[in-house]
């Protein structure tokens, strides 16, 4: 299932679009190499593989009857109209006693590397989350050596909460995965998630984050 068209103001110089995208629109994830391409694929878990069109098509129609998820396509403009490059979503959104879900995100197109994408996609997709669906945690996780995934999840409110050793052997090394949270900020989530709990310290400074996430997403995020 898709989330609704968001417009991400990322700097003076770009906005992008988080927008559905159809099943023919999947052929961009490996056109012009793209997810063929090892430098993208090395820290999806999936860098000795190379996908086909096929491959992303039975995806396209996995992720597609997916009710417990929030899919987008990551858009830019172009002079000829929006450009797909990416994707970015909430997985098993649920939760017995609270609302919780798995979060992840990939740009595709390598010229869009090092723009700011990917922290304002995660601030979007978070207030999305906190402000819409009302939930409260999101979990995540990246290969330890992945610093730049690592950075743009901890700027907006992410916090590590456990490592698994060893997952992963890309470029000749192991790699741990990290595992992460960020938990709603709101006052009243807050408390009820920690209740009588000591607040571990790296919280206390991911919550600021946060805050600071959502206060920058009011103003550069628009639902259309």
């Amino acid at each position: 299932m898709f989330g609704p068209i968001m417009q991400v103001v990322v700097n003076d110089d770009l906005t992008v679009r988080l927008a559905p995208f159809t099943r023919e629109d999947s052929g961009k994830f490996v056109e012009n190499g793209g997810m063929q391409h090892h430098t993208v694929t090395q820290y999806l878990g999936r860098a000795h593989s190379a996908p086909t069109l096929e491959d992303e098509l039975k995806w396209y129609d996995m992720i597609w009857q997916q009710e417990d998820s929030r899919m987008w396509g990551v858009w830019v403009g172009e002079a000829d109209g929006q450009k797909f490059i990416g994707t970015s979503g909430l997985h098993h959104i649920g939760g017995q006693h609270f609302r919780s879900a798995v979060s992840g995100s990939m740009i595709f197109d390598t010229s869009y590397w090092g723009r700011g994408i990917a922290r304002s996609i995660h601030r979007a997709r978070m207030w999305y989350a906190f402000t819409q669906l009302r939930l409260i945690q999101i979990k995540s996780c990246a290969i330890h050596v992945n610093t730049a995934s690592l950075r743009a999840l901890k700027g907006c409110g992410y916090e590590t909460v456990g490592f698994e050793r060893n997952v992963h052997f890309v470029n000749g090394q192991f790699g741990h995965h990290e595992n992460l949270e960020c938990i709603n900020p709101d006052p009243a989530l807050w408390d009820s998630w920690w209740h009588n709990d000591e607040v571990p310290g790296g919280f206390i400074a991911a919550r600021q984050r946060s805050l600071q996430a959502m206060e920058w997403a009011d103003k550069h995020v628009t639902l259309l």
